[in-house]
């Protein structure tokens, strides 16, 4: 799980030698409220602090450092009584308006949309995230959320299987990882983007903790998307902390019945939020002009003939049934059936549960060498 092993091998000699520098950071932190009670003395909880950063290969940067993410300056703008969830009662104190970070990874990107969502995602729900962070990455957009189960893992996983960059906010302490599953995507998500947590090393996790993780999430973003949540998800944190910190707010639009539509369709209803219906809406929040696909794709086309062509022209983005393609193509059963197959065999469509079809996310781009 995360660095636990180099971890547990470093911290059998917790009272070596440590840069003076880094001790000096750590207790700053610990200075402004960093942590959630005394358990020990304090010089032990810098040593292991110390010991844990330097086994992960992490580093805290405090607010008055250069390298400190300039956009974390923002969480100023959030009163001490933060009242953008009363039913949460998430409180900052004045010095945790700008905390000692703790990180993994570059860090380093031009542009960066978060992507978030219920942990309960429906699969529709997954499949939009995917699609939407890949569509991010093809267009050299890192991708950041805050890897937990349902939406946050579809966004990370989506942006890291197209070539593109992902980050993750950690409500968690850096050598942790939760949940415990998401291991190997959290060591994938360190070598893209990173890491990030304002948990001292070796503190354990708090319902607080990933309240404020939110938080560090819409500072560090361009733009929030929040994709599916009920009346009382907690993607709505991070929405209402965007908006005080004046970011973008995107809302994925559901069927009226579905209840994960509801906090979605609560913030365009309120006005708090702007209609996402794909990459193209995404795009013009952040005043980017799309990429031209339809050149990239027909060079890698292959000839199809008019069975195939009039089967592909009936398929889109969103799973249809055999029975509507066969309708929308005007190809009997058997021609239908061939022209799949050979769609499949061609990557260009794939199949889904039910029997359904669906084109396939297009190819991406190749990865930025600034990366």
């Amino acid at each position: 799980m995360g660095c636990a092993g180099p971890r547990a091998a470093r911290l059998q000699d917790v009272g070596g030698w440590v840069a003076v520098e880094v001790m000096e950071t750590l207790r700053r932190a610990l200075a402004r409220g960093q942590r959630p009670r005394r358990e020990r003395a304090p010089d032990d909880i810098l040593h292991r602090g110390a010991a844990i950063l330097d086994a992960c290969g992490a580093r805290a940067v405090p607010p008055e450092d250069a390298a400190y993410p300039r956009r974390l300056r923002d969480l100023e703008k959030l009163e001490r009584n933060d009242s953008l969830r009363p039913d949460v009662r998430v409180r900052r104190s004045k010095s945790a308006l700008r905390p000692t970070v703790f990180l993994r990874g570059s860090w380093s990107s031009n542009c960066t949309v978060a992507i978030v969502g219920s942990r309960r995602a429906t699969l529709d729900g997954v499949r939009v995230a995917r699609d939407l962070a890949a569509s991010l990455a093809e267009h050299g957009i890192a991708v950041v959320s805050g890897l937990a189960q349902g939406i946050d893992a579809a966004a990370h996983e989506g942006a890291l299987d197209a070539g593109g960059r992902s980050g993750a906010v950690l409500g968690t302490s850096i050598e942790d990882c939760f949940p415990a599953s998401h291991a190997r995507l959290q060591e994938r998500i360190a070598g893209s983007l990173g890491l990030m947590t304002e948990v001292f090393p070796g503190w354990p996790s708090s319902q607080r903790s990933f309240s404020e993780r939110n938080h560090l999430l819409a500072a560090i973003s361009d733009l929030i998307v929040i994709v599916q949540g009920d009346g009382k998800s907690g993607a709505l944190i991070t929405t209402s902390a965007a908006r005080a910190m004046e970011r973008p707010v995107g809302a994925i639009p559901w069927d009226i019945y579905e209840p994960l539509g509801a906090a979605g369709h609560r913030l365009l209803h309120d006005g708090h939020a702007v209609l996402i219906r794909g990459l193209e809406d995404a795009l013009a929040l952040l005043g980017i002009e799309p990429t031209p696909r339809g050149a990239k794709g027909a060079a890698r086309l292959p000839t199809l003939d008019g069975t195939e062509s009039r089967a592909l022209a009936a398929i889109g983005r969103v799973p249809r049934s055999f029975d509507e393609v066969a309708a929308a193509s005007g190809l009997t059963a058997a021609e239908l059936g061939a022209a799949l197959l050979e769609l499949e065999i061609l990557g260009l469509v794939r199949r889904e549960a039910g029997g359904r079809v669906r084109l396939t996310p297009a190819p991406p781009s190749p990865r930025r060498s600034d990366a």
